[in-house]
């Protein structure tokens, strides 16, 4: 439903930003939402789209375009799939859908010149494809990764995410089931991916990497979010190679019971590392230090809810929103810019959320 609203002198300004939210759809989820965000509180929660397992969004440059992966794989087939939808005004209209030649995409990243990688974490391999002018997919290449780690969740490749390095273009495909980075570029003469000279880069034992973020001053200080050990690795790119310069814990104490920590970020100013964790349901809090990158664990921030998933900061920084899989909701959390610290404001019911884009 499309609602049109005429502006008058005695209308107030809506601050409202509006974020898409990607879901499991094992529930009552019917696939990607949207809802509005104004002063730490959510109003207007909606579906935009029917779509099965919208796990991972990712925007187009120009923001025309969304694309989402569908995490699920059918009975005798052995893909899942990534959709492409364009936006339009209030409404995301579908336009393609093709397999991720892979089972489970968990993650989807999108170049500047519209190639589209997506990440299948059972299938442990990288995709390349390319989406046109008008939104169409096609399936350019894939990479299988091989090999496994010493956790039992690593007998084989698990591709979690990849990434685009800001000034070199690398494609830097995580591999949880591996436990290394993967080191890619995209030729686009042939229109297919090739491994770097520097084909990968091993993580600390049992380390799980999942995401990673860079440094928004200093794009070669890469810092890899680790699922299995609950850590951040420092990773610092120069002369061409990638290196582990440190690993730093997230959690105060090791956690009781199934733990996972799951997603990462960092404020533009550089000085504060964000980091999620589920099991010990929390947001670690770090210090960053401008003069090396290196980290310090300010705090551990116990939060509502269960199994934070993926979170984003506010388009103005003021909040920090994550969204709990297991309690089908979404909270925000006031943020002092100049401690980093976290206070709880708002809540909105969501059935499985597991992403926020804003």
């Amino acid at each position: 439903m499309l609602l049109i609203m005429s502006c008058t002198e005695n209308t107030p300004v809506d601050t409202a930003q509006s974020f898409y939210i990607g879901t499991y759809t094992k529930g009552e989820s019917k696939g990607v939402y949207q809802a509005d965000f104004a002063d730490g509180k959510f109003k207007n929660l909606k579906v935009m789209a029917l779509s099965q397992n919208p796990s991972f969004l990712a925007y187009t440059k120009d923001k025309n375009f969304l694309v989402a992966v569908n995490e699920s794989t059918k009975e005798g087939e052995s893909d899942g799939s990534i959709s492409s939808f364009r936006i339009e005004n209030d409404s995301l209209v579908l336009v393609d859908q093709i397999h991720s030649h892979g089972n489970n995409p968990c993650h989807v990243t999108i170049t500047e010149d519209n190639y589209v990688i997506t990440s299948n974490y059972m299938g442990g391999n990288v995709v390349l494809s390319r989406l046109d002018e008008n939104g169409k997919l096609t399936f350019l290449d894939s990479k299988q990764h091989t090999g496994g780690s010493d956790h039992p969740r690593q007998e084989a490749a698990h591709v979690h995410s990849t990434w685009i390095h800001p000034e070199t273009k690398d494609i830097i495909a995580v591999d949880l089931g591996t436990n290394d980075l993967w080191f890619y570029q995209i030729d686009t003469s042939k229109n297919t991916l090739m491994q770097k000279e520097q084909q990968k880069l091993a993580m600390d034992s049992i380390a799980g990497p999942r995401h990673l973020t860079f440094h928004p001053k200093n794009s070669n200080w890469l810092y890899v979010l680790n699922e299995l050990d609950f850590s951040v690795s420092l990773v610092k790119y120069a002369d061409g190679k990638y290196t582990i310069n440190s690993t730093t814990d997230i959690l105060f104490e090791a956690p009781e019971g199934y733990n996972a920590s799951a997603d990462i970020h960092i404020s533009k100013d550089g000085k504060f590392l964000y980091a999620s964790h589920r099991g010990y349901n929390s947001i670690a809090v770090l210090e960053i230090n401008s003069n090396d990158g290196s980290l310090k664990l300010m705090d551990v921030h116990e939060i509502p809810g269960s199994w934070p998933r993926n979170f984003s900061l506010s388009p103005d920084e003021e909040y920090l929103i994550y969204a709990n899989e297991w309690t089908n909701n979404i909270f925000s959390l006031k943020r002092d810019v100049e401690k980093g610290t976290l206070t709880l404001t708002d809540s909105i019911q969501v059935p499985n959320p597991v992403m926020i884009l804003f």
